[in-house]
């Protein structure tokens, strides 16, 4: 008479393949888990320069060197959005790029007829200068929060993938 067939019994190798293909699956659950949760923060702009420009407060003027102070250091950031500015006005010869940074001094070539003109302009470009420097950080800002997102959306993807065929595929 037949009957039903009998189940072979699992052997311990198909258990311990069966155990550790759920353990990759809860793994590979956990990590989504993980990206999904993850907080892209639009960070705010911590740059002291970009929200309240630098002052000037003194200038010093010896045979053709004018030399301009600042009420406190400028950062390499801050000269680049100055030379980076879009309009501006400028004593012929002396535009932004033409001075010299080192800490809060701004160091130019400028004749004794120029000095007042030269500082003129400097101080109407401290602000552009720092409103520009917030617009690159906040450019900069945006594009690494897109970076970051575009890498979590690859990363989501891989993982899902990965537990697709963890889950479709029978050894």
């Amino acid at each position: 008479m037949r009957g039903l067939p009998l189940l072979r019994p699992a052997s311990i190798a198909d258990i311990k393949g069966l155990l550790q293909r759920y353990k990759y699956e809860a793994v590979s659950l956990q990590r989504l888990s993980q990206i999904n949760g993850t907080v892209i923060d639009a960070r705010e702009i911590d740059e002291p320069l970009a929200e309240v420009p630098p002052r000037l407060v003194n200038f010093e003027w010896d045979r053709g060197q004018l030399a301009l102070i600042l009420d406190r250091p400028v950062t390499n950031e801050w000269t680049q959005a100055l030379y980076k500015m879009g309009r501006y006005s400028s004593v012929m010869g002396k535009p932004p790029g033409s001075f010299v940074f080192n800490g809060n001094r701004a160091v130019v070539g400028a004749q004794e007829h120029e000095v007042q003109s030269v500082i003129n302009h400097f101080k109407e470009w401290l602000p552009e200068a720092s409103r520009t420097l917030k617009s690159m950080l906040e450019q900069a800002a945006r594009r690494q929060e897109a970076d970051r997102k575009e890498h979590l959306r690859r990363e989501r993807e891989a993982e899902e993938q990965r537990l697709r065929v963890l889950h479709d595929i029978r050894i």
